[in-house]
């Protein structure tokens, strides 16, 4: 059994390098998933401080940029999407030929 081992640590670094590589440099869905859950944070944390400001001018500027991190956020959601994509088929790529190999 523990000859398996290094083969399977083999494979996924493999898997990893391929990966990496369909995404040229860019970040993996779970990076995309973070930094979108960060800024539903702060989007929540701008609407409990428009939920309390009395200030009009103050009221604008927190709806302006509640808006614009709600942009941020459908753009991060549509990039971990499409990072979730190509992640899930370069696995199925991998396991087809690891398949077909007799693996």
């Amino acid at each position: 059994m523990q000859e398996d081992l290094p083969r399977d640590e083999d494979h996924e670094i493999a898997l990893d390098e391929a990966i990496d590589e369909a995404l040229e440099g860019q970040p993996r869905a779970a990076e995309w998933f973070q930094l979108k859950r960060a800024l539903e944070k702060r989007r929540a944390m701008l609407q409990d401080d428009l939920d309390v400001a009395e200030d009009d001018t103050l009221r604008k500027k927190l709806r302006a940029a509640i808006a614009e991190t709600e942009e941020h956020i459908a753009v991060l959601s549509e990039e971990a999407e499409i990072t979730s994509f190509v992640e899930d088929t370069v696995r199925f790529s991998a396991e087809v030929h690891r398949l077909q190999q007799g693996g």
